[in-house]
Formats: C-alpha cells, sequence, structure tokens
C-alpha cells in the first residue's frame, strides 16, 4: 500500500504552483480540510465551493502556503496523472528506505537525509551505488542493495499512468466486467494513437449494449465480444470505438508455474489486461488492505471442488502491474478493482498473491490495430515459448 503520510522531500513545505497529493478530511459549505500526503501530514484548506468526498487522495495546487497552506482542484490532465505517478514513486522510495532503516535499527527520517533524499529515479538505476552520494556509510549501501532487490513494482501507474481510466468513484460489483473490459479496449487504443488521452469511454454504455441476466450478471466474458467489437462503445467526448477481436485464454492447458510467468509477462507489459479472479467470501471483510488471498479453509475447499467457485464466485479486474510486498517480500499481480477509489487499497488497485495460490482463472486478448506479419510471427514464436 502507498506509504501515505510519510515526508518525501528535504523542505518542510511545498511551494507555490506545485502539485501535492492531499486527502479530505473534514469538509463544509465553503470548502474541505485536507492533509498532506507528502508532507507529513500538515494540514492545507481548499476553499472551494465544491463536491468532496471524504478521505479520498488526489492532487490539488498549492495557491499559498502562509499562515495555512492553501489548495485548489484546479490541476490539469497532465499534471493530475504526473501527481499520482510521482507520488506512488515516493511510496516505493518510502519502502525501500523504511526497510533499511529496519534492518539497522534507525529512524527513516536519518536514512534519508544520509542518503540525501533519492529520487525514484537513482534507486531503480541499474548503477545505484554510484549515483550515491560520497557520504553514505558500507551498512546503508549494503541493506540497501538488499532491500531493492527484494522490494518490486512494475506497474502502468508508474510506466504510463494516462494510459489508465481512473477508478470508479462508486461501489460498482456488479458491472465489474464492463470496467475492466472498457479500461483494457481505452488503453489499447491510447497506446496505439488511436485515442487521446484525456478521453474516456463509458463503462455503462458497454454494460448496457450486452445482454446480460439480473443486475448485469453474464456467463461469460465473451457475452461482451459483440458490444466490443461490432456495436462500439461510445466515449465521453461522444465517439464510438471498436475492437477488431478480442478471445479469452485460460489455465486449463499450463502448469501453475508457466502460468504465473505469463501473468507476470502480461503485469508487466505496456498494456493492462482484463483478468478474472477468484472471489472467495473472506475478502468482502477486508478494505483493500495488505495481498488478498483465501483462508486455508477457502483454498482447500476450492481444490476439492474448483468448479463450485469458478461458477459462484469470481470478478473481472484490471491487472495492472506486479510487485514484491515491501514487509515480507511476497510476490503479488496488482489490479484495479471497480469497487471505489475511497478506503479501498491503494486507491482502488489492490494486490493479489501469486504462487502457491493459482487465483487468476483467465485473461482478455485484445486486438485494435491491424497486426503486422512480423509481429504476428513474433507472438506465435512467443507463445510457443510459454507453452
Amino acid at each position: 500500500m502507498a506509504a501515505a503520510s510519510s515526508r518525501r522531500f528535504q523542505s518542510l513545505m511545498p511551494e507555490i504552483g506545485e502539485i501535492v497529493m492531499v486527502r479530505v478530511v473534514n469538509q463544509d459549505d465553503v470548502g474541505a480540510d485536507v492533509r498532506l500526503l507528502e508532507y507529513s501530514d500538515i494540514p492545507g484548506r481548499i476553499q472551494e465551493v465544491a463536491e468532496f468526498v471524504l478521505h479520498r487522495e488526489e492532487p490539488a495546487v498549492v495557491i499559498a502556503v502562509s499562515p495555512l497552506v492553501v489548495l485548489s482542484r484546479d490541476v490539469g490532465f497532465d499534471d493530475r496523472f504526473l501527481c499520482s505517478q510521482r507520488y506512488l514513486e515516493g511510496s516505493f522510495v518510502i519502502w525501500v528506505l523504511r526497510s533499511v532503516a529496519i534492518d539497522l535499527g534507525r529512524d527513516l527520517l536519518s536514512i534519508q537525509v544520509e542518503t540525501q533524499w533519492p529520487s525514484y529515479e537513482l534507486l531503480t538505476h541499474r548503477r545505484v551505488l554510484k549515483k550515491l552520494p560520497v557520504g553514505v556509510s558500507p551498512q546503508v549501501r549494503e541493506s540497501l542493495i538488499q532491500n531493492l532487490s527484494k522490494i518490486r513494482l512494475d506497474t502502468c501507474r508508474i510506466n504510463d499512468p494516462t494510459l489508465l481510466t481512473p477508478c470508479p468513484a462508486n461501489q460498482t460489483r456488479e458491472d465489474c466486467w464492463a470496467h475492466a473490459l472498457t479500461s483494457q479496449l481505452e488503453a489499447n487504443l491510447k497506446r496505439s494513437g488511436k485515442m487521446p488521452r484525456d478521453d474516456y469511454l463509458k463503462a455503462e454504455d458497454l454494460f448496457l449494449k450486452t445482454p446480460s441476466k439480473d443486475e448485469g450478471v453474464i456467463e461469460s466474458i465473451t457475452d461482451a465480444s459483440h458490444a466490443l467489437t461490432v456495436v462500439g462503445i461510445e466515449s465521453k467526448k461522444g465517439v464510438v470505438y471498436k475492437a477488431i477481436s478480442i478471445s479469452v485464454e485460460n489455465e486449463v492447458d499450463l502448469q501453475p508455474e508457466r502460468w504465473d510467468t505469463l501473468l507476470e509477462d502480461l503485469a508487466k507489459d505496456e498494456v493492462p489486461v482484463t483478468v478474472t479472479v477468484l472471489w472467495f467470501p473472506s475478502y468482502e471483510h477486508r478494505n483493500g488492505d495488505g495481498i488478498y488471498k483465501p483462508t486455508d479453509d477457502e483454498w482447500d475447499t476450492f481444490k476439492n471442488n474448483p468448479d463450485f467457485y469458478k461458477k459462484t464466485l469470481t470478478h473481472s479486474m484490471l491487472l495492472t502491474g506486479a510487485g514484491t510486498d515491501e514487509i515480507d517480500g511476497t510476490p503479488y499481480f496488482e489490479m484495479q478493482d471497480s469497487n471505489g477509489d475511497v478506503d479501498h487499497g491503494d486507491r482502488g488497485y489492490l494486490r493479489f498473491a501469486r504462487l502457491p495460490y493459482s487465483l487468476v482463472l483467465e485473461y482478455v486478448e485484445m486486438v485494435v490495430a491491424e497486426v503486422s506479419f512480423a509481429t504476428m510471427f513474433l507472438l506465435i514464436f512467443m507463445t510457443t515459448l510459454v507453452v
């Protein structure tokens, strides 16, 4: 999860014009009280007559710093994504430095000062040791390298954040498949240059155009194929977009290790993909914290009767990345949920355990542009290697 309320910068206060990540803690008729998450939770105030969502984390621009930090929500499209990207990169830096501090029995601030407040770019550089300041002790250097080898984060939220649709603000469990599929189509279109980055597809349009049971339940992801490839999905700007084709791939013919490796490759790819995951009853009592995995009893029940769970307890999400837990190094897949972005994981993104569990049942292949012969040959060759 994001390392909220930790100081990220050497400066104690933001500068006027700086875009910062804030959390709404109170609201009234003329604005909202917020906390600046990158500056040790110092208080701020947004003086706007507008609707606020309590506990939401969002970018805001600093317009005054004395005697109180005053902010505005008037942040441009690119700046919003850059702020979210920087915030997640800063979380990664905090995870690593905090682990170093724990290893050496020191406080986080002393490690930040000794390493001179390193950036994400520095810590992820292949020659990080040569980039560190001269005064960093051998003990800190050694612990830093050990933790960098343990803590991993590879996500579209950092690599290309404007591909992603913002997480839904409302709780929408029944139409999870519509959110995931429209987000995947949208990301593919934007990546191929066929759709502007500041436009979004309407998940509700796909929902309405796909035949379904009561409350939007569909039998299979392929039920949405006609709407996606023939009818088309309307965007916020009124443009209708289509996919050329979609197909659903599952784990039936692959060993768990090979399936997990394939999913990791997809998670680290340039474009997120829709996946269907097992959704166990114990998940309903969580708010997105930690790594999702079944209880021992649930996993035993699934292994004894997998068809029951596959037919009744599944959930569609968007696979956006992979990483390792900053505390114990547990590998996980990162997924964007459709169940709201407030007090739910890391602003709507959840972590799911990998092996020995196999929680992902299938993923969606989607084509939005004609594939050249050379590309097709490469795809066939890579598939052969995986199988």
